[in-house]
């Protein structure tokens, strides 16, 4: 489901060489808009979860460490694997 609660789901929509378009990360103030949820495009590599995506300082497969992956550690609630 992309729903729980009244918290939507984040969707990756797209992916070019400067990052990636995620879904859902910004809530519109006015429902009366003609757009869709907004779409933010993250410039560099990400880490993404289910209701939240940030940036992460990571741009070659050497840069993958137990200490660069923390935040995936320090998440609440806890990941299902």
């Amino acid at each position: 489901s992309l729903t729980f609660g009244e918290r939507p789901k984040i969707i990756l929509q797209g992916y070019a060489p400067t990052g990636f378009d995620v879904l859902n990360t910004v809530k519109k103030i006015d429902e009366n808009e003609q757009i869709e949820s907004g779409t933010v495009h993250m410039n560099g590599s990400i880490m993404a979860f289910p209701f939240g995506c940030f940036l992460w300082g990571v741009t070659k497969p050497e840069d993958v460490t137990l200490e660069s992956i923390a935040s995936v550690f320090l998440h609440k609630p806890s990941l299902e694997y």
